[in-house]
């Protein structure tokens, strides 16, 4: 896209018919959104959200670890604190931080429970038959 500024006739012949050339895309190397993470708060928020990532995964695979989730709450506490008492913070990082706390959240105290709980009850009372063909899957009542 160019841009061409309106020519006048005040305005002197060399700078007349100027033409700016504009990017066609922003910089590659642009800060983005690891800006925010300069924060302390912030990065503590974002440890505690993969902690809670990965304590899903954990649950997905059948090995369900509740301290995991456990220490993603704590994580959660002392983030909540170190936001609080920072002092000299960047108002530009609080909502930014105040999204990023919402996610982990809603990942740490809300899909993990719910994997976990769901897991627990499509599990409970069955036997692994060492991989016998079964035609309710890998699993006898007990």
């Amino acid at each position: 896209m160019r841009v061409t500024w309106e020519m006048s006739a005040k305005m002197p012949r060399k700078s007349r018919a100027r033409t700016v050339a504009l990017p066609l895309s922003p910089p590659l190397a642009g800060p983005g959104m690891l800006v925010y993470l300069v924060d302390a708060a912030n990065l503590i928020t974002l440890g505690g959200l993969a902690i809670s990532l990965f304590a899903c995964w954990a649950v997905l695979l059948g090995r369900p670890s509740l301290a995991l989730a456990a220490l993603a709450i704590v994580i959660d506490n002392v983030d909540g604190w170190m936001a609080r008492r920072t002092m000299g913070r960047n108002p530009a990082f609080e909502p930014f931080g105040a999204h990023l706390d919402c996610y982990a959240d809603y990942i740490s105290k809300g899909i993990f429970p719910v994997l976990y709980l769901y897991n627990r009850h499509r599990f409970a009372g069955r036997v692994d038959t060492g991989g016998a063909d079964l035609p309710d899957g890998d699993c006898l009542p007990v």
